[in-house]
């Protein structure tokens, strides 16, 4: 379909609007299901049309918390199974909950357990025991209203899709579904999902009829576990994406060497932000909750244009400071025109230096250099590039851009406005600038004349 290095525009690969809003159904996985799902109602339903209300499903026990809704977008003729991943990682202050504790015992639990494929060919079929435990939890609580969703529905695309531990899950109801109804209208959108079984399952999966994207936000880290060490294999295809960034990359292999798996370092931060969407906070993101560096707008999805050194402000972008060469208005998306010298910041609204470096003026951004370079001893005139002294053997009314024709013997300075040396070296006269020859030894000679002392 494509080269192997080829970039591909999400809309190019799928359908855009198809991958949008698998992301945010994902996003929306991670909010209240009484007071937001079930109204169709949290930040992350509100930017899709088509839904009234949805029916989320869960199930908790000592080994695992599972939480995932079912709707119908009418819009789309979408029926959707969304799981929500890890509540919380560990970095985050509500790590210590119940049901992050009970999530994190579900990703912890890596034993692969034997997993029936019905088919000689992958009899060696093995899946991660803490997802299949958790998965199976949940499943006939939402198959049924799939099933019922399908009657009433019989030409709707069906849709599975999470985020991270939600994405594992997705995958094992997708394989269950197709297995169980041979629909050939099945989709799986994941993003950021960890390995979920072993190269026979990765196999098995890759063999059925299913339309699946595996969404990597560059550096994620955790798509690279459990580990391939660990005997895991992931399952078909990677869309490896730029970072912050909707263009991504069509990967070839189920373990591709140059998309994620090619990354020496990896971040948990890319796991929290897919296609420039914050799809963990979303149902936590209010007008005036707190946005981390380079990150703006009312849930925190947008990046400021220049980067920022700290934190833009939330509503428009704007940084709250400039860093030393960069200037603009709006996000300090300007280099300074001199770089100021790399000496100090520049004026936000001009660009103006805040100060010149030596051998640098101009009126507006020190962008001219000083014509003698003021020798690297000191500073020019901001105004008028004319150097703060003029140096030995040099002159000029403006910026010392001459030689004195004698060079004053080396002994002294000449005359800014007329080049004449202050004083004349030994055996060396002349009525401007010493530029003649005397023959009186040790002494000096008349400045006028050249005559020898008596």
């Amino acid at each position: 379909m494509t080269t192997h290095f080829m970039l591909l525009l999400i809309f190019i690969i799928a359908s855009q609007s198809q991958v949008r809003e698998a992301v945010l159904y994902s996003a929306a996985a991670y909010c209240n299901p009484v007071t937001e799902l079930l109204p169709w109602k949290c930040q992350a339903c509100k930017r899709i049309d088509g839904i009234a209300f949805s029916k989320p499903f869960f199930h908790v026990n000592g080994k695992s918390f599972t939480l995932g809704y079912t709707t119908f977008n009418a819009k789309t003729n979408t029926i959707i199974t969304s799981f929500r991943g890890t509540n919380g990682l560990p970095t985050d202050p509500n790590y210590n909950s119940i049901i992050s504790i009970l999530n994190w015992r579900t990703n912890l639990d890596f034993t692969l357990t034997d997993y029936s494929t019905n088919k000689e060919t992958y009899k060696n079929a093995k899946v991660h025991r803490g997802f299949l435990n958790a998965y199976g939890g949940v499943k006939d609580k939402f198959f049924k209203e799939i099933q019922e969703l399908v009657r009433i529905h019989p030409t709707a695309n069906i849709l599975f899709t999470g985020h991270s531990l939600g994405g594992a899950l997705a995958t094992l109801a997708t394989i269950d579904f197709y297995r169980s109804t041979n629909n050939k209208n099945i989709l799986l959108y994941t993003f950021g999902s960890p390995r979920v079984g072993n190269n026979d399952f990765a196999k098995y999966f890759d063999s059925l009829p299913i339309k699946s994207y595996r969404v990597v936000h560059h550096d994620d880290l955790v798509p690279q576990i459990p580990l391939l060490t660990q005997n895991y294999m992931h399952v078909k295809k990677e869309l490896w994406c730029e970072h912050n960034s909707q263009t991504c990359k069509e990967c070839e292999l189920n373990e591709d060497p140059t998309c994620n798996l090619s990354l020496l370092y990896r971040s948990v931060e890319s796991h929290a932000m897919y296609l420039q969407q914050p799809i963990t906070a979303f149902c936590n993101c209010t007008e005036t909750s707190y946005c981390p560096n380079n990150v703006w707008g009312n849930c925190c999805e947008n990046r400021c244009s220049s980067g920022c050194s700290g934190n833009c402000e939330r509503t428009n972008g704007v940084c709250n400071d400039c860093l030393l060469t960069k200037w603009g208005p709006k996000f300090c998306d300007r280099s300074c025109s001199d770089g100021c010298g790399g000496r100090g910041h520049c004026d936000r609204d001009t660009g103006k230096c805040n100060d010149c470096a030596l051998t640098r003026w101009g009126s507006v951004f020190c962008e001219k250099k000083c014509a003698s370079g003021c020798g690297g001893r000191g500073h020019c005139d901001r105004e008028t590039g004319k150097c703060d002294d003029c140096l030995i053997a040099r002159w000029g009314s403006m910026f010392c851009e001459k030689n004195c024709p004698s060079g004053c013997g080396g002994r002294g300075q000449c005359e800014r406005e007329s080049g004449r040396c202050n004083d004349c070296a030994l055996r060396r006269w002349g009525a401007m600038f010493c530029e003649n020859q005397c023959n009186c030894g040790n002494d000096h000679c008349d400045r006028v004349t050249g005559a020898c002392p008596t």
